[in-house]
């Protein structure tokens, strides 16, 4: 393993990713009790909250299979393993990470439940910024990966070689 072969947008992407599937767990979302029964639940010591698993039916597995795919480029990179795929590691990591980052951010903005009883917690917004930086991970090596692979320019020809007088 050999972690100078993982590019830099590998290295965010992969990074991003390992948190990004550690956030999962976190707190995305909570229930606000009105009333009495709220002061009941606290009391009794109900959970209130649901993490990224808990709250999304198929949304979770979409984005723990992005952090998975995240974290398997930059590990095939540092393992100099050829590519299964018929497209590149960071094209897939790009185009899912921008697939989820927008499905993610429509979560937020419409919560699984009614606005009054939903409160969006930190582990959405979280998981929002983290999709993004993932999506960034995967877009630089791409251009990492295009630069890369560019044929160097051709050198210039030489300049004429100046007249001799006859």
């Amino acid at each position: 393993m050999d972690a100078n072969r993982v590019s830099q947008g590998q290295r965010i992407a992969g990074i991003a990713g390992v948190l990004l599937f550690v956030d999962l767990w976190m707190s995305w979302y909570s229930v606000n009790i009105p009333g009495n029964l709220g002061k009941l639940a606290d009391l009794s010591g109900v959970d209130t909250t649901a993490s990224g698993w808990q709250a999304f039916s198929w949304t979770d597995i979409l984005v723990a299979i992005t952090a998975i795919v995240a974290i398997a480029g930059a590990v095939m990179a540092a393992n100099a393993m050829t590519n299964p795929l018929p497209i590149s590691w960071s094209q897939l990591t790009a185009v899912l990470g921008g697939i989820m980052t927008l499905l993610v951010f429509y979560r937020i903005l419409n919560q699984p439940g009614p606005n009054k009883l939903v409160n969006v917690e930190w582990g959405a917004y979280a998981g929002l910024v983290l999709l993004a930086v993932l999506t960034y991970g995967g877009w630089r090596a791409l251009s990492e990966e295009e630069t890369a692979t560019a044929a160097p320019a051709a050198p210039p020809p030489p300049p004429p070689a100046p007249a001799t007088p006859a």
